[in-house]
């Protein structure tokens, strides 16, 4: 892929990627998206009703396979933990997510109209993701209103280094890293502020101004 990315492409300068490792492999320049620093804020919710939430296009087999992955720690999350609770949220949700839904007893949220709104009902997003490419956005959006995340290493993949996030790639990291977030609210606020600052530093509009303003000289 990379030497045909190279080989394709006679102006190095105008080869950019969005995704972090992909631009690495592609010996490109990493451009992320970005969030408007006005979107970047903490929601203040009226009452937080559920601990996880799980959310991105629900007939996406990415996204249906990250909520097999929590569907199969679920049994020892609810034996260590019984009153959790998780929202899947999102827009055309297959029969097959909606009989996991049913079966794990969690609760779905389709076509949210806002998306602020919707996380302002959660604690905590997962994302264990184990395919990805480019960039997630349900990263970005998660962390841009404060929302803490447990994410894997896949799904951080797009970001660069030092992303506040707490990375699980096993279920027992899953499971570990779930418990013991939602048992400290302390944690969890830290690390949903330092997801937030860390979007408004390296990921908004204005700190890619000087980019684009050199890619039009």
């Amino acid at each position: 892929m990379a030497r045909f990315e190279m080989s394709n492409t006679p102006d190095l300068h105008s080869r950019i990627a969005v995704g972090y490792a992909d631009a690495k492999a592609l010996c490109a320049e990493w451009v992320p998206i970005t969030v408007e620093a006005s979107a970047a804020n903490i929601w203040e919710p009226p009452g937080l009703v559920y601990d996880l939430v799980f959310f991105g296009s629900l007939e996406y087999l990415p996204n249906i396979e990250a909520l097999e992955y929590i569907a199969n720690i679920w049994p020892i999350v609810k034996s260590e933990r019984p009153a959790t609770t998780l929202l899947v949220a999102g827009a055309r949700p297959t029969e097959r997510v909606k009989a996991m839904v049913s079966r794990c007893g969690w609760s779905m949220w389709e076509d949210f109209d806002d998306i602020g709104e919707m996380l302002s009902h959660a604690r905590l997003s997962l994302v264990p993701l184990r395919h990805a490419s480019g960039m997630q956005t349900k990263v970005l959006d998660a962390a841009s209103h404060g929302i803490p995340q447990v994410v894997s290493a896949v799904g951080l993949a797009g970001f660069s280094p030092g992303f506040p996030a707490r990375v699980a790639d096993s279920e027992s990291e899953f499971i570990e890293a779930i418990l013991s977030l939602l048992e400290s609210r302390d944690e969890l606020l830290v690390l949903g502020e330092a997801s937030k600052a860390h979007v408004l530093t390296e990921y908004s509009v204005e700190r890619w101004v000087d980019w684009a303003d050199r890619l039009s000289l």
